[in-house]
């Protein structure tokens, strides 16, 4: 997972933590929970935690564009 100022993935990202989830088949869903820490210092606004499924790209899927979702959460005082 990612902490974000937007909803895309990228170099500025900061990273977060993981979750290992075994092999879904197509369809299917699996639902958890991660705890990760926001980091300290990050000023008051909207910004994204971003979750990666098969970021290293070893599972062959069908459609390999929907392996990423953005969450938006409020930074408040």
């Amino acid at each position: 997972m990612y902490f974000s100022t937007n909803n895309t993935l990228d170099a500025s990202d900061i990273y977060l933590g993981n979750r290992f989830v075994p092999a879904i088949a197509a369809g299917s869903s699996q639902n958890g929970s991660t705890n990760v820490t926001i980091p300290a210092g990050i000023a008051v606004g909207t910004y994204y935690i971003i979750a990666v499924a098969d970021s290293d790209n070893t599972v062959a899927e069908k459609n390999e564009t929907n392996n990423i979702y953005a969450r938006s959460i409020s930074i408040t005082q």
